[in-house]
């Protein structure tokens, strides 16, 4: 009996152990899908508290152009928003390969950092938003830079250079960003 008894205690461990282990493994993927998600539904509330020269604000005939430069780990998740939602603005999804070829965006994801998108940051500012989650992106003159910090969404606004742009952003998507220049 004692014999069975540590073979059971023995299997229920060793079970629980891989449980514990599978749970460790997949938490960094529940942990990125999330950041993903979050991301793509700022970027998606962006166009209801940013203001274009052009427009004042998306009505539902009106399309949003939401371009992006690079590998976007969230389009997928922006897709099913455009999908699924059935209030806000309509919005369209295009991807950038030449900055000569920008027309319809109203706000530009940049994934990468490379020279070209460098050399279009440093440009004149267009009546475009340009929002990246790359560290150097603000410096380098980005509008809107995101990053987590202790697992929270974090917005840094460059508000010179939205003005430069001829945008104009809403005092409720100030307050919650953690850096304002």
């Amino acid at each position: 009996m004692n014999r069975l008894f540590c073979k059971v205690k023995l299997l229920f461990f060793s079970a629980l152990v891989a449980v514990i282990f599978q749970s460790i493994w997949t938490l960094p993927v529940f942990a990125d899908e999330f950041k993903s998600k979050a991301k793509a539904v700022m970027v998606y509330k962006f166009f209801q508290y940013v203001t274009w020269p052009e427009i004042k604000y998306f009505s539902a005939s009106e399309e949003a152009g939401f371009c992006y430069h690079g590998k976007n780990s969230f389009l997928t998740i922006l897709s099913y928003i455009k999908n699924k939602k059935k209030s806000g603005p309509q919005f369209s999804i295009k991807e950038v390969t030449s900055f000569n070829d920008i027309n319809g965006c109203h706000l530009l994801f940049l994934s990468e950092l490379d020279d070209p998108t460098l050399n279009f940051l440093r440009r004149n500012p267009l009546p475009i938003l340009t929002v990246s989650d790359q560290m150097s992106f603000f410096e380098s003159g980005g509008m809107i830079s995101l990053y987590f910090e202790e697992d929270r969404l974090q917005l840094e606004v460059n508000k010179t250079r939205l003005s430069q742009a001829g945008l104009k952003i809403s005092s409720k998507l100030l307050r919650i960003a953690k850096n304002i220049r």
